[in-house]
């Protein structure tokens, strides 16, 4: 989840930088540069939202399973969290004001 903090904080960089007013005529990599980074933010929680759903199916012992439910759940949460914060600031506040 370190990378997919690491993706979005350089998303909103270049969201930052595409907004800057340009005069150049290369004013079109910016564009495209938010394109991947938020190909890539996808991407990742896609993968990530997989492998959290991949441990409810995964073997072991019989008393583990409650600790492997909570370690689930506690990362879905914080997944969730970090969606919010990725699909809206405001949103973003919301979410950890009644999460808290």
């Amino acid at each position: 989840m370190g990378v997919l903090r690491e993706r979005i904080a350089k998303l909103r960089e270049y969201h930052g930088k595409a907004l800057l007013v340009s005069f150049d005529d290369g004013g079109g990599g910016a564009g495209a540069q938010v394109d991947a980074v938020t190909r890539e933010v996808q991407l990742s929680f896609r993968r990530l939202d997989g492998e959290i759903r991949a441990m409810q199916q995964a073997g072991g012992r019989e008393e583990d399973a409650a600790v492997r439910l909570q370690v689930q759940r506690q990362l879905a949460q914080a997944l969730f969290k970090l969606s919010v914060e990725f699909s809206s600031p405001k949103a973003a506040a919301e979410a950890q004001r009644l999460l808290a």
